[in-house]
């Protein structure tokens, strides 16, 4: 059987689309997720006026769904199960927050959190991954995202399904916690409430927190719970996998750049202190630049694809 047509702006957004199309999903649930990793170019695209784009490949989804759906519905995953299995991953994710503290794992941990959020939007744990686009839900740079799947892999979080080609993004599957996280908890304090993925990335994919001279992804993953309303500074420490030396100096940055908003500020309020507080140390703009910087590079790339293809033509 063929594959269902692909030749959207965006393979992993025509995988989202699919999958919502395969869930019963209207245009309207759609619409309201547009800002998910994966579908931002669809959000680009109606944000500039062209809102056909989005109708028109939401059509081709519905159609797709229509003729390459398993015809036994009953045997698909219950929508249930799937959020289950996401939902331990992360709950995972929140309880060994302290394993993250190692080398790359702050940039692991915020992939994994994009990669449950895309997985619940597209109804799959099999997913198209675009480094670029998922660089710029996290907060990362590319060539991160492109190296850290590779150590997400080897410690069997993910697995590669297929490899990318031309560009087309490689295919990954998201996988169940490995055994040495299930068994690995928080200990000896009482757990906060989960943060959500869409939270954690939302505060994450910041200026901030960018490597030097902003305030680096350490001190962003201390700043995101003392947000939450957790103060204590042993406590910061134990949740977050760091010493008390690191997380004394990170209180001491916040109160000097006024980030110490209590957990009952609005997000509003909290975003404007980032903003203000970026700005003040200069780094406002860095992943503004990083973002057109991906984006000319995926058209160069796509171009020079186009012209290798024109060259190979028969004469």
């Amino acid at each position: 059987m063929d594959n269902p047509p692909t030749t959207d702006r965006s393979s992993v957004a025509f995988s989202i689309l699919l999958g919502m199309a395969r869930a019963g999903h209207t245009l309207r649930d759609v619409e309201k997720v547009l800002t998910s990793p994966g579908l931002i170019r669809l959000h680009e695209d109606k944000a500039n006026g062209h809102t056909f784009t989005l109708a028109k490949q939401w059509d081709r989804a519905l159609a797709a769904a229509a003729v390459f759906a398993p015809a036994p519905i009953e045997h698909l995953p219950a929508g249930n199960e799937l959020d289950e299995r996401l939902d331990t991953i992360a709950d995972t994710l929140h309880r060994c927050s302290a394993m993250f503290a190692r080398p790359g794992g702050p940039s692991d941990e915020r992939i994994l959190h994009a990669l449950i959020q895309l997985a619940r939007t597209a109804r799959t744990t099999t997913l198209d991954i675009d480094c670029r686009r998922l660089a710029q839900a996290t907060g990362l740079d590319a060539s991160t995202i492109s190296r850290r799947l590779r150590a997400l892999e080897a410690a069997a979080w993910v697995s590669q399904v297929q490899a990318g080609s031309g560009t087309a993004g490689a295919t990954w599957r998201l996988n169940q916690p490995p055994r040495e996280y299930c068994t690995s908890a928080t200990q000896g304090i009482h757990a906060p409430a989960p943060i959500p993925s869409e939270a954690l990335l939302s505060h994450h994919a910041h200026d901030l927190w960018t490597p030097a001279p902003g305030l680096g992804p350490a001190y962003a993953r201390i700043h995101l719970h003392l947000t939450t309303g957790t103060t204590d500074t042993a406590t910061l420490a134990a949740i977050t996998g760091y010493s008390l030396r690191t997380v004394i100096a990170a209180k001491r940055v916040f109160t000097r750049l006024h980030l110490n908003a209590p957990s009952r500020s609005t997000e509003q309020v909290r975003r404007l202190q980032l903003h203000t507080a970026a700005q003040r140390i200069g780094v406002s703009g860095v992943l503004a630049g990083r973002a057109l910087r991906h984006v000319t590079e995926r058209e160069l790339f796509a171009w020079w694809n186009d012209e290798l293809a024109w060259r190979r033509r028969p004469r």
